[in-house]
Formats: structure tokens, C-alpha cells, sequence
């Protein structure tokens, strides 16, 4: 019997605590104020005078406990709930602003593109797209941002009873960070609503996300807050966040991952794209990684979510100081603190030289190549590097002090080769390396063996060794062994040349070179000689000169 007593005792001490407890303890942390009545005070006009909405008379007498709500005496003391009491609006002003955001001032009116410094009253609505954000700061000093891509309206933002604090908004979609920071003397209550949560806060920082799926994310960073959906509610400590998903009472607080840290992070970027790698995060699924203008990660550049083990990848940034932060994220998409900002530079200028080079110009004859490019205006020399390995860990010449818009190699040996050059300025900061030419240096074609010329009555042939079926030959004779006045210039498809002999007799000069397929033409090879003999009739004609010269002088003699 006692111990059938004894269980009956302990149900109803549960069932008191379960149902009566929580609503005390509830009354005792919300905030209210205290009303003194007077002769002739009804409920229902002191609810008309002081709440929000008259109707709520009967959930103040409740509050009370007022067994007759139509039956309240002088000088008793009634307390109201500051959340119903009737409040002065309290506008907030754009304080941050980056890219278009777009805002609608009731449901009536058109979008129109946020500035810095525009008022924002409650009602309105605000809408960041993916290249936009904003934060709204009101007079409390509490502040709300909107990370891109985030629709947010502000239900109310009130003083009440001059001491009070409110902010409601309703998130639609996106991400907001919310801070609240109370001013002296006064008490401050935010409250984040979406499709299948509500966030409610007072001296705290926390985010709150929305997603397509109405599935909502809140993760306080300072502070605490309370998450209520489906009658349920839990408290959320700094440090921890948890996941609602529509229909569903909040999920257990789990600790936030620790922020991710770069690694290998550079001086300077000087080319894209800029290839930034994190190290491992425990459990982490995914990384939220924010290059921005400031340390806060408001201003963005770029912004992307990154699975674990990838590099966070910019394509493209103009010159200057930007601050590197990282979130770690579950994989239930819930996202750490984010980390300290890392200072990353970038700077691309002086810009890498534009190379005048052709397709065509890629196999080069012999053993040294020439380089030339557009001069950049801001270079005051030029770094160049050739090198036989593509990486070029293998360096056949690195010249850093090239002040002429050109560059002539030494010589080399034969094979493959890449080149490059940079930029250099004149407070010797390097740009980035232009774009890698490669080349081949080749021999040039051999120069053929000839033959001795062989003679017949009347022509003289001449002729060489082959080098090969696609071979051409380029054969010169002259007189003088410079060449300087050729008697024959002729381009053959054959290995011999065939002429009359010439009439005068003497030494001649030839030589041949021969050029391959591509017209590529290599030395001449050693000049070689023959003699044309002078004729009989040459030494005749001679004699007969020489007598008639001997006659004449006999002649002169026996007339004088």
C-alpha cells in the first residue's frame, strides 16, 4: 500500500514539475513591467493604454493569475509582459553595404537598391543577391547582416517602456549574423524567426540560416540563445549549434568543428588563379572559405564552399591587402567560428611580357635562339629562364637583369627547350611569369660532299652527295672566292648541275648548301675549285702578235 503511495506521490511531483515549474520559471526570466492600479482601472483599458494588441487583456489576466479578470483592486500590482506592451518603432541604417542589395519598404511597393546610410524601418523587407550583402545597425547598437543570397524582413523593431529593446525578424532564405549588444541601462531581446524555427537571444552573437529545404541552422558564437520549434525548445550554448528541420523539434546541440587553417600561404599572389590549401579539420565535411576587403569577411571578393582536401580557388582579384577566413562545416551543414583573418596580398602588376613568337618559329637552326616582347611600362627589366625541363628545376640560363625588350641566348646544345620571362618593377618586386614557350634548337641541314667536276667536249657536270628524298640544293659558282659576283645561283632538285664550259679560261669557285622540307636552308659547305684551261689557238695568236709586234720594230729601224 505505502509503496503504491509512494508512486502515486512521485507522479504528481513529476507531473508538477513537467507542467508547472517550466511556466514558473518562464514568467521569471521574462521581462516585464509593473503597473500600479488605481481607482476606476479596468483590465481592458490598461491593456488598450499599454499593450500592443488590446485583444491580449486575457493572456495578461493569465499571466496574473487573475482568478476574475474583470475584477482588479487599488493599489494592486499588475505585471504586462514587455513582448505585448506597445512600442516605438526604432529604425536601423544601413551601415555596411557591398554590391546592389535591394529592399521593399511594404508589400505594396517597389524594390529599391540600398545605400549606405539609408534608414530602414521596420516592415521592410531586404533582399541580397549573390554579389551583395548588408548590415543594418539600429539605434541599440544592435546590427543584423545579410551574407549574399538572403532574404530577410523586420517584423518589428521597437522600444518598449523605455528600458526594452525588440527586434523580430523572419528570415526567408540565406544566412544572417546577428549581434546583439545592449546598451547601458537598457534590456534587448532578438528573435530570428523562419518557415520551421525561432532563435531567441538577449546580449549574444549567433547565425541563422534558411535553406530551400526549410531547413534551418543556427550556430551562436557568443553568448547563448534559445531555438524553439514544435512546442520544444532547447538552449544553445557559445560554441555550439544545431539544425530544425520543418516539422521536427530542434536537433541536440553539437560542438562547433574548430576554423580551419591555410597552409603554405605565400608573401604575394602574383598570377591566377590563386590556389589557396587548407589543412584537415577533423569530421569536417566541407569549408567556407571568404576572401575579403576587411577582417570582419563583410566586404567580400570571393566566396566559396570547398569540400575537405580541395583548394580554395580566385580567379580574379584587382591588386591589394585582402584578409583570408575559414569555416568549418559538418556534414550536417552546420558551420564552425569562423577563424582569425590571414593577410594575403596580391599583386599582379608589373604584368608578365606579351612574347612575339609563332607556331612556326618553334624549331630553331642551330645552337642559339632569340627571344623579343612588348615592353611593359612599368618594368625597368625582365627575368628570363630557359630550361630542358618544363618545371624548370632544370635551368640552362637564368638572367635576371635583362633591360632590353629582347634576349639572345648562349649557345646551347641541341634538344627541347622552354622559356619565360617576368616582369620586374622598380622597387624590385617581380610580376608573375608570362606564358611558357617552348622551342627545339636542330642542326642545320649538312652541307653535301661534292665530287671533282667531270668534263666532256662541251659541258661540265657536276655533282654531290645526297642527302636525302626530300632534299633540295642551292649551288653557286663565281670567279672571285667571296662570292660577291656569282655566275650561277640556281636552286636544283637533284645532287649535280650540268653546264657548257665557259668560254674563259681560268679558276672557278662553287659551292653548295641543302634545305630540307621546311625550306630550311643549312651552311654552305667547303667551296671547291676547277680550272678551265686557256685554248691552242690562245698561244697561236700570241706568237703571231708577238712577230708582227718584232716586224714593226725592224721596220722603224731601217727607215731611221
Amino acid at each position: 500500500m505505502k509503496s503504491k503511495l509512494y508512486l502515486a506521490l512521485f507522479f504528481a511531483v513529476w507531473i508538477v514539475s513537467i507542467l508547472i515549474i517550466p511556466q514558473l520559471v518562464s514568467a521569471a526570466d521574462e521581462p516585464v513591467i509593473d503597473l500600479k492600479i488605481v481607482h476606476g482601472d479596468t483590465l481592458e483599458n490598461i491593456t488598450k493604454k499599454y499593450v500592443e494588441n488590446w485583444k491580449n487583456w486575457l493572456e495578461v489576466a493569465k499571466f496574473n493569475k487573475l482568478q476574475n479578470p474583470h475584477l482588479i483592486y487599488p493599489n494592486m500590482t499588475l505585471k504586462i509582459p514587455v513582448r505585448l506592451l506597445r512600442g516605438v518603432p526604432m529604425d536601423g541604417t544601413a551601415s555596411f553595404v557591398s554590391g546592389e542589395p535591394k529592399i521593399r519598404k511594404n508589400d505594396k511597393s517597389a524594390l529599391e537598391t540600398v545605400r549606405k546610410g539609408d534608414v530602414v524601418k521596420q516592415g521592410c523587407t531586404i533582399q541580397t543577391n549573390g554579389q551583395s550583402s548588408v548590415e543594418i545597425t539600429f539605434t541599440d547598437k544592435n546590427s543584423i547582416f545579410l551574407k549574399p543570397n538572403t532574404i530577410l524582413t523586420i517584423q518589428s523593431s521597437q522600444t518598449k517602456a523605455d528600458k526594452y529593446r525588440v527586434h523580430d525578424f523572419y528570415l526567408a532564405a540565406g544566412q544572417v549574423i546577428n549581434k546583439v549588444k545592449a546598451a547601458t541601462g537598457t534590456e534587448s531581446r532578438d528573435v530570428i524567426r523562419t518557415s520551421s524555427a525561432v532563435a531567441a537571444a538577449r546580449g549574444t552573437e549567433f547565425r541563422v540560416s534558411a535553406d530551400a529545404k526549410a531547413v534551418t541552422r543556427m550556430e551562436v558564437l557568443e553568448s547563448k540563445i534559445e531555438v524553439e520549434a514544435m512546442n520544444k525548445s532547447i538552449l544553445l550554448d557559445q560554441g555550439f549549434g544545431t539544425q530544425v528541420k520543418k516539422g521536427a523539434p530542434p536537433e541536440p546541440p553539437r560542438k562547433l568543428l574548430p576554423s580551419p587553417v591555410p597552409s603554405g600561404l605565400k608573401e604575394f599572389y602574383n598570377e591566377f588563379p590563386v590556389n589557396i590549401a587548407f589543412e584537415n579539420v577533423k569530421e569536417a565535411a566541407a569549408l567556407r572559405v571568404v576572401l575579403a576587403k576587411d577582417p570582419e569577411g563583410k566586404d567580400v571578393v570571393a566566396e566559396k564552399v570547398i569540400r575537405t582536401g580541395e583548394p580554395f580557388v580566385v580567379d580574379n582579384a584587382s591588386d591589394g591587402g585582402y584578409m583570408l577566413l575559414g569555416q568549418s562545416v559538418d556534414r550536417s551543414g552546420i558551420e564552425g567560428p569562423p577563424s582569425k583573418p590571414y593577410p594575403v596580398k596580391v599583386r599582379t602588376t608589373p604584368y608578365p611580357p606579351s612574347i612575339e613568337f609563332k607556331p612556326e618559329d618553334k624549331e630553331v637552326v642551330g645552337k642559339i635562339a632569340q627571344f623579343k616582347w612588348l615592353k611593359v611600362n612599368d618594368a625597368v627589366k625582365y627575368h628570363v629562364q630557359i630550361s630542358k625541363s618544363k618545371d624548370f628545376k632544370s635551368l640552362a640560363e637564368d638572367s635576371v637583369s635583362v633591360k632590353e625588350n629582347f634576349y639572345k641566348t648562349g649557345s646551347l646544345e641541341y634538344g627541347d627547350y622552354v622559356f619565360r620571362i617576368a616582369s620586374i618593377a622598380k622597387d624590385g618586386y617581380q610580376g608573375g611569369w608570362s606564358r611558357v614557350i617552348e622551342f627545339r634548337l636542330i642542326p642545320p641541314p649538312p652541307a653535301p660532299e661534292m665530287a671533282p667536276p667531270k668534263t666532256s667536249d662541251k659541258t661540265i657536270t657536276i655533282a654531290w652527295r645526297a642527302i636525302g628524298p626530300d632534299y633540295k640544293y642551292h649551288f653557286q659558282m663565281s670567279k672571285d672566292s667571296d662570292f660577291k659576283e656569282k655566275l650561277k645561283d640556281e636552286i636544283l632538285g637533284r645532287p649535280e648541275i650540268s653546264f657548257p664550259i665557259p668560254d674563259d679560261s681560268g679558276t672557278y669557285y662553287i659551292r653548295t648548301s641543302s634545305i630540307d622540307y621546311k625550306g630550311l636552308e643549312g651552311p654552305f659547305g667547303s667551296v671547291q675549285t676547277f680550272e678551265i684551261p686557256r685554248s691552242p689557238y690562245f698561244w697561236i695568236s700570241i706568237f703571231i702578235m708577238v712577230l708582227l709586234v718584232l716586224s714593226i720594230i725592224y721596220m722603224l729601224n731601217e727607215i731611221g
